[in-house]
């Protein structure tokens, strides 16, 4: 569905009419000029394609002028989109406290890692404070301009619940049903089309092979320089894998799964303790391979990027151990706050004997964090502590919440089941994503093999016939002769293709990296399984073939 313009312009915060004169008309003009400045200055240029290269720089910035608006509200709404169910669950807390609907719109607009979902809200706002709308003629007119759907059917739900008088928890209550289910079906697209991606890239892989392997065998054929064709070929496998790299991270859910925390956590600790290690390592089995032993180049490649799998491991158990985290959080935000409430809002009291109950790996973060309160320095230190140690966005996020809420004088069971449906509902989705990766893992390895195969046969088959024919000593005169008498340099053609293969392993784990939503470090496990299995199938695709044509 097209964008409505009024919601386009809204997004950039200016009329058509201003805009046009402000940004699109000078625009437009500055391109004019720049046009003449080339036609008088270098009048040799401004013929023929180059010519209408040039006078097409007015129009480029006319397409600029026009879709800028639509780009920035598309970039709005993306944010908006993806920060919707974090916002609604923190709205439905704050309900819980009883302070006026107007003070929940204040919070939430001051809360920064909303993006432009907080700029809205603290539009909403200031029409209320400073031009004294009510709050549901404050929501319907920010509805109309607002490029998030999801947000503006919010927000038309939200006035006329006002109106009419509704109870603002039941009404978030239902809310939390309604967003989250909008929320799963755009993330749910969104693995829709990860998954198309990923049939995508295995179908245009195969065909970019039978282009490498044209450009293998066609110095045989007709006599051009290999590495001229085999460049070529590389830089197009370049294009594409990078361009497949950007286009799946804009089509993946953006559900990252570790925050960005400022305090040093564990999976911090251990990256910089281990990655110089592996680094080195790299470094010393690349050389003593190179020099000590009879391998071929892509096996000693291989052996070299081996020892990254030291950070690569280490960097999966945390993660491992971060999904155990985030699966036991659940329950542990949902027996805090029933406690909480049954004790008279003692937070500490209730972590006394939680810490006690085993919730996996998210035991001993809960022992931490109530040592840190019982020291009663810092209540919401010890917190963001809590919430760093786990090393999750999602307990993060909601941790900060429930602290909020309580403090806000919110009713702790109450927001402890609002957090903990919610963050269940987060949870299912991100298991989705977790076997929609995993899938794409086994069709990127069944790839390699396969590319590494039909390139390795390629640049064997030239080999043989340029053994075959070295012997041949034919005069020009004869017919075919230039076809038996070639040359080419195999060992850079070889070379060219590990390298190949080395970037295609390089761009598939990012990918893998990209579809699951974990840490990048983690990456290193699978380009190093995918470049051994790149070494083993293309040393084995050699040996096959020489063997069978040795038979024959």
């Amino acid at each position: 569905m097209a964008m409505d313009v009024k919601k386009a312009y809204a997004s950039v915060g200016m009329p058509p009419a201003t805009y046009l004169l402000k940004y699109a008309v000078p625009l437009v003009i500055t391109g004019v000029a720049v046009s003449l400045i080339f036609t008088f200055l270098v009048p040799d240029l401004a013929t023929g394609v180059f010519g209408a290269l040039i006078w097409a720089i007015p129009l480029f910035f006319l397409i600029l002028a026009v879709i800028y608006p639509y780009l920035v509200a598309e970039g709005r709404k993306q944010q908006i989109d993806r920060n919707i169910h974090f916002f609604i669950t923190h709205m439905g807390v704050l309900a819980t406290s009883n302070i006026p609907r107007s003070e929940i719109m204040r919070i939430l607009g001051e809360k920064k890692e909303y993006g432009a979902l907080a700029e809205e809200t603290r539009k909403i706002y200031a029409l209320v404070d400073a031009w004294n709308m009510s709050l549901a003629e404050a929501c319907r007119f920010i509805s109309k301009r607002c490029p998030s759907d999801i947000f503006s059917d919010f927000l038309d739900r939200f006035a006329y619940a006002m109106e009419s008088g509704e109870e603002l928890g039941k009404f978030l209550k239902n809310e939390q049903i309604v967003v989250m289910d909008d929320y799963s079906n755009l993330y749910e697209g969104h693995l829709y089309e990860v998954e198309s991606m990923k049939e995508m890239f295995n179908s245009l892989m195969m065909s970019v092979v039978f282009i490498v392997i044209f450009a293998i065998l066609m110095p045989v054929i007709t006599g051009i320089d290999a590495i001229v064709l085999m460049g070529g070929a590389l830089f197009l496998v370049l294009f594409i894998e990078v361009a497949f790299v950007y286009f799946t991270k804009a089509k993946a859910p953006t559900d990252p799964m570790w925050h960005q925390a400022k305090v040093e956590t564990a999976l911090n600790l251990r990256i910089k303790r281990t990655l110089p290690v592996s680094l080195a390592a790299c470094l010393v089995v690349l050389i003593l391979g190179l020099n000590f032993t009879p391998f071929p180049v892509a096996v000693i490649l291989a052996m070299g990027l081996t020892p990254l799998l030291y950070t690569g491991f280490g960097v999966a158990q945390e993660e491992e151990k971060l999904k155990r985290r985030d699966d036991n959080f659940g329950a542990f935000i949902r027996s805090l706050g029933a406690s909480t409430s049954a004790r008279g809002g003692n937070v500490k009291e209730v972590l006394r004997t939680l810490r006690y109950h085993d919730f996996g790996p998210l035991t001993q973060n809960i022992q931490d964090l109530y040592q840190r309160l019982n020291l009663r320095v810092d209540d919401e230190q010890a917190w963001e502590y809590f919430a760093a140690d786990t090393g999750s966005m999602l307990i993060e996020k909601f941790t900060r919440m429930f602290v909020e809420g309580v403090k806000a004088g919110g009713k702790p069971d109450e927001i402890g089941r609002i957090i903990s449906d919610n963050f269940v509902r987060i949870l299912g989705l991100r298991k989705s994503r977790y076997q929609t990766a995993s899938s794409f893992r086994g069709v990127l390895y069944g790839l390699m093999a396969g590319m590494s195969f039909a390139l390795f046969v390629g640049v064997a088959i030239v080999g043989l016939l340029e053994k075959i024919f070295t012997n041949l000593n034919l005069d020009s005169g004869t017919p075919f002769a230039s076809f038996f008498n070639f040359s080419t340099d195999l060992n850079l053609i070889a070379f060219l293709v590990i390298a190949m293969l080395l970037v295609h392993s390089v761009v598939s784990s990012l990918m893998i990296r990209i579809a699951d939503g974990g840490n990048y470090f983690r990456s290193y496990v699978d380009l190093v399984g995918l470049f051994w299995v790149a070494a083993i199938v293309s040393w084995g695709a050699q040996k096959m073939l020489t063997g069978l044509l040795s038979f024959g």
